[in-house]
């Protein structure tokens, strides 16, 4: 569980489950967590003499998880879709599923709960149980790592990477139409050179002889780094690291299956000022 608003706690344990295998069904998972998180919202606790409500805020859970505390079908299932209904198509030629649309009606947590959507969900759960919670809301799919970093952005870069010279054109026209359509969403003073140098990878990947596969200069940085000193004496002839693009941290990932987002609030409505704020 994780304290939505003092960013600074840690993430903590508040449960575990024990078996020789995974547990069977949601019901055997959840039904005890359910249980006890809808008396503390009922009830709040107290924390130094002061009583503070609870509300889940969110359950995090990768693509399996997700599926497998709402009792829904898998992800690469007919109408898998958590948030809408967009159904899946399976491609007789490269024998995958894929969904072909983006304008589905999105699902509804009361058809969810009246079980309306029978193709999608399969088995029953306890979280329809559970007090101020949006089965369909409530359960966010856009996981950054796994959706973006380490998902869609890591299959186009191999696939850009591996893609013969049509594709690289392809890919060309798409960066182009990517720094033009900048412009537009966030205004031309923010096309900065990292911005505009995209127009140019093109040039720099797509030729014959291959000038280099992934250009960096992050090798070379790390080959000059060193501490600058303290009261900065380093000599005028020494080098200095050239400046180096870095990587971005690598986002914080919550290695149990599931994970709670809670909030706390105080009987005045108060988000803070008393001490505890929300969680």
């Amino acid at each position: 569980m994780r304290v939505t608003d003092v960013p600074q706690a840690p993430v903590f344990v508040v449960a575990l489950f024990c078996g020789k295998t995974k547990p069977a069904s949601a019901e055997d998972y959840l039904r005890q967590l359910v249980t006890e998180l809808n008396q503390l919202q009922s009830t709040g606790i107290v924390l130094s003499g002061i009583q503070v409500k609870i509300r889940v805020r969110a359950i995090i859970a990768d693509t399996p998880a997700r599926a497998f505390i709402k009792g829904v079908i898998s992800h690469n299932g007919y109408d898998s879709c958590l948030k809408c209904t967009e159904h899946t198509v399976y491609d007789q030629i490269t024998h995958r599923m894929h969904f072909s649309g983006v304008d589905a009606p999105k699902r509804i947590a009361k058809e969810f709960k009246e079980g309306k959507y029978k193709r999608h969900r399969i088995n029953t759960t306890p979280l329809t149980v559970l007090d101020y919670f949006d089965i369909i809301d409530d359960v966010p799919t856009t996981d950054r790592l796994h959706l973006i970093d380490l998902g869609v952005m890591r299959y186009l870069m191999r696939s850009w990477k591996k893609a013969h010279e049509q594709h690289y054109e392809l890919a060309h026209e798409m960066l182009l139409k990517f720094v033009r359509d900048y412009a537009t969403l966030y205004g031309e003073s923010f096309i900065s050179s990292n911005v505009h140098n995209l127009k140019h990878v093109y040039d720099d990947v797509a030729v014959p002889e291959g000038r280099c596969e992934t250009p960096t200069s992050e090798p070379f940085g790390a080959v000059w780094s060193r501490p600058e000193p303290l009261d900065g004496s380093r000599s005028r002839s020494e080098p200095t690291a050239p400046t180096a693009q870095t990587a971005p941290t690598t986002p914080s990932v919550l290695t149990a299956p599931t994970g709670f987002n809670c909030r706390l609030t105080a009987p005045d409505g108060s988000d803070g000022s008393n001490g505890f704020g929300r969680l």
